[in-house]
């Protein structure tokens, strides 16, 4: 990997890379949001199917 690379720099132009395009962003911030929400909702339904079947087993 190349200094410019290391640097942010595209090797191919020079120019500096960014993480997005601005116009892009709230495009980028609901896909986001939404993948945080499915996170949380998934960790609920496995912490109440863990419970689940701790109970039964008990």
């Amino acid at each position: 990997m190349g200094a410019a690379v290391r640097n942010g720099a595209d090797t191919d132009t020079g120019k500096r890379v960014t993480m997005a395009d601005p116009a892009d962003m709230k495009a980028h911030e609901t896909t986001y949001v939404g993948m945080l929400g499915w996170l949380k909702w998934g960790a609920v339904i496995c912490f109440l199917l863990a419970f689940l079947v701790i109970w039964l087993i008990s």
